[in-house]
């Protein structure tokens, strides 16, 4: 099994990603930058490949490289991820372990406090919203053939700022794909300087809003209110309730 990860990037002009996040596979790396331009070269052995491009919008660029990736296993990445030694191995041994999947769903280590998985748990629509994309390793033809992509209205960079991950999971669990969370890290992340998040603002909680209808449709304002409750104590700055309205107003614009 040939590991391949594939990062997604912005306004990059050197070729210093590799080392700084300790890749140790063959990589594929999506670079938002303004220009458009493919270049190649050798790091540690590996075939480390360059796509430069003047789209905008993190869906597009997961989409970039998840198109033009060739390994059989494929590792979701972020440019604010450091690798520990040995990850690919540690990739193929959970894929040994677990010949019938198509996904595994690892633990990040560091950043913000995330869900973590305690043991093999296989994903489902009642637990697949805890996980981001950074956190996907995939078999390849499985996705492609399921032909699941990054909504791209959706995400960093996009008119709704959070939830292509969140969307693409529940779209391979739709088609069929056999996902599980698995108690192994392979990665680091300091997410302390976000691209996208600004803050508990208007804008974050109608942009939430807007996913939870895109995922339940009507049931979307139960969501909602159940989300707010949840995080309440999170939310208590900007007020739980104001949460839930902003939401609702949200999802009011697209119907």
């Amino acid at each position: 099994m040939n590991v391949e990860t594939l990062v997604v990037t912005t306004g990059q002009n050197d070729n210093h990603l590799p080392q700084q996040m300790r890749i140790q596979t063959d990589a594929l790396i999506g670079n938002q930058c303004g220009r458009d331009s493919l270049s190649e070269f050798t790091y540690c052995s590996h075939k480390i490949r360059y796509i430069s491009t003047s789209t905008r919008g993190v869906g597009i660029n997961r989409n970039e490289v998840l198109m033009r990736a060739t390994g059989d296993i494929c590792v979701f990445a972020d440019d604010d991820m450091t690798f520990l030694d040995g990850y690919e191995e540690i990739i193929r041994s959970w894929f040994q372990k677990l010949p019938q999947a198509d996904m595994l769903l690892l633990n990040l280590d560091g950043g913000k406090a995330r869900y973590r998985n305690t043991k093999v748990t296989r994903i489902t629509p009642a637990n697949y919203g805890k996980y981001g994309a950074a956190r996907m390793v995939f078999r390849r033809e499985a996705v492609l053939f399921s032909g699941v992509m990054f909504h791209t209205m959706f995400g960093g960079g996009c008119r709704y700022s959070c939830g292509e991950d969140t969307l693409f999971l529940r779209d391979c669990l739709r088609k069929g794909l056999r996902i599980y969370g698995i108690p192994a890290s392979i990665a680091q992340i300091d997410d302390s300087n976000s691209s996208w998040f600004q803050g508990y603002t208007d804008k974050f909680f109608q942009d939430k809003g807007i996913l939870y209808y895109a995922l339940d449709g009507r049931w979307g304002r139960l969501h909602a209110w159940i989300h707010c409750l949840r995080h309440w104590n999170k939310y208590r700055t900007y007020g739980w309730k104001n949460a839930v309205r902003q939401m609702i107003k949200g999802m009011d614009t697209i119907k």
